[in-house]
Formats: C-alpha cells, sequence, structure tokens
C-alpha cells in the first residue's frame, strides 16, 4: 500500500480560528494525507525536513526569525486577510511559498501580483455542530459578538455605542475569556441577531458558525459577508458604520425566522468543512505535484 503524502500544519496557537481550520483539515482529508501538528508560538527545534509539504496556516509566518521549517520543504500557505499589509506586500510574502490560498474574492487581485499559484479556499463551517437551536426569549434584543476585542479593525466600541443608541444588548465572547469550541453554539443559539462590523476580514468564522446556527447576520461587506448574506441572510451596514444604529433597529421589526432558515440552508448548500477541505487538498495536491 503506498505511503500518504505527510503534511505539516502550523496553525498560530490552540483553540482560536487557524487551530479550528487546520482541525478540520485532519478531518476531513485525513483519508489523502498523514497530518501532524505544531503550534507557531512555540515551533520545537527538531528536523522538518521528513514531511512531502508545510502548510502555514498565516502567510506572515512564512520565512521569519522563528519559523524552524522554512526552506527544508514545499511550503503552502493562506492569505486570511489585508488590514495592515498592502497587497504588494503580501504578494511578496506569498512568492515565497509554491502556493497560497485566500478566503474571499476581494483578494483576487493577488493573482496578477503573485508568481506562486493561486487557490480560492474560503473556510467551512461543521454544521452538525454549529445548528439551529429553540428560538431565543430575551427580555431586550440581543446582538452578539465573538472574537478578540482588542483588535482595534474590529471596532467593538462601535459596536457597543450602537447597541445602547438602540437599546440592544450586547453579548460579547471574548477571545480573552474564550470558552470551548464545542460551546459556541450555545452563544449563537441565545442571540437575536449576530454583528461583524469589521473594517477587514478574511473568511469570518463567526458568520459562518451564526449563520449555521440560524442566526441572522449584520455585517460590514468585507470578507465573504456578501456570499453569506446575499439573497435575504440579514443587511449590511456601511463601512463608516453610520447607520448601524438604524440598521439593529430594522432587524427587530423583519421575519428573522425565515432569515434564519434562508442563512442555514445556505451554509448547508456548500460551507461547510466537508465541502471546503477539497479546495485545500486541491492545493495542497498542485504543490506536491499529485495529479488524483
Amino acid at each position: 500500500m503506498e505511503d500518504k503524502p505527510k503534511i505539516l500544519l502550523i496553525p498560530d496557537s490552540p483553540g482560536w480560528a487557524m487551530d479550528n481550520r487546520c482541525d478540520a483539515l485532519i478531518k476531513h482529508l485525513s483519508d489523502r494525507y498523514t497530518f501532524d501538528k505544531v503550534y507557531w508560538c512555540g515551533m520545537p527545534e527538531r528536523d522538518y525536513s521528513g514531511y512531502d509539504l508545510i502548510y502555514y496556516a498565516g502567510f506572515y509566518m512564512v520565512g521569519t526569525k522563528r519559523d524552524k521549517a522554512f526552506k527544508q520543504t514545499v511550503a503552502v500557505t493562506t492569505v486570511s486577510g489585508a488590514v495592515k499589509m498592502t497587497l504588494a506586500e503580501i504578494a511578496a510574502k506569498v512568492d515565497l511559498v509554491a502556493a497560497f490560498s485566500i478566503p474571499n474574492p476581494l483578494l483576487l487581485e493577488l493573482r496578477q501580483l503573485s508568481q506562486s499559484e493561486m487557490f480560492y479556499a474560503p473556510n467551512g463551517v461543521d454544521a452538525d455542530l454549529f445548528s439551529p437551536g429553540d428560538k431565543p426569549n430575551n427580555e431586550r434584543f440581543t446582538v452578539g459578538w465573538a472574537g478578540n476585542s482588542k483588535h482595534a479593525g474590529k471596532r467593538v466600541e462601535e459596536l457597543k455605542r450602537a447597541c445602547s443608541f438602540a437599546d440592544a444588548e450586547l453579548r460579547i465572547q471574548d477571545m480573552a475569556e474564550r470558552i470551548p469550541h464545542d460551546k459556541m453554539p450555545d452563544f449563537y443559539r441565545g442571540l437575536d441577531c449576530y454583528c461583524c462590523p469589521s473594517v477587514s476580514e478574511g473568511s469570518n468564522n463567526c458568520l459562518l458558525e451564526a449563520a449555521a446556527c440560524g442566526i441572522p447576520l449584520i455585517a460590514t461587506p468585507t470578507g465573504n459577508a456578501c456570499e453569506i448574506i446575499k439573497y435575504d441572510g440579514g443587511f449590511y451596514v456601511r463601512d463608516d458604520l453610520g447607520d448601524l444604529e438604524s440598521v439593529i433597529d430594522t432587524m427587530r421589526t423583519v421575519d428573522r425566522d425565515r432569515m434564519g432558515a434562508t442563512l442555514r440552508e445556505r451554509i448547508l448548500s456548500g460551507w461547510t468543512w466537508e465541502v471546503a477541505a477539497r479546495q485545500f487538498g486541491n492545493m495542497f495536491d498542485y504543490a506536491m505535484g499529485i495529479i488524483r
């Protein structure tokens, strides 16, 4: 029996978005590859040359001083977003690897700027874990947000002000007080809507998770928001958030059950990890020269 290619996955730290992505790849692609995983926050000193491929979950990791694996084997990476770097600066970084993936159409310009092969591979969601529950029975209209509140680009303070003006309760699940991933569905199910007011996103896991739970969405048109919300899954807000308070008020008055059902159907039709992992597999195969 022919040995499966051996791939090393490098997420940033345990229990967060990149780690969850790598765990999903292990779950759905282990029939094709043998996986190991080490964390970028503490890469051990060892020989990495025995791998057929290195996958850096964040493009910023490639070839830096902390990296113990770079140039020992073929590598690929993912460009999650472009908040602090220009596309030209990102292109120079991904030119160091054989191929890279992008999670949303807003980054398609990288195809013209980079010499490496580009793949479109948005994140997916575990639709068995993240599924609808009982309708929330909140005394006040309740908006939810999850992520790293210290990241200025997430604009949590602006969301707090808008919810205060709209007389809505805001529930926050902060990275600093993270709960286990398998407990997050209960957080989403207790919301009347989920809001992402970010300046920029790659493939927003929280939008996907909330949508899989049938929770209506409010978001700036960043990352995959336009693909997920389109056709009655929620509302967009302007980049400057000038209409955020009024959009929250409008969300109170609409048929949120219908919106939630639309979102759940959209997730099942093409946004599960079972589907998304195949796109990463295509990138892995290309980089290793495998034709299946």
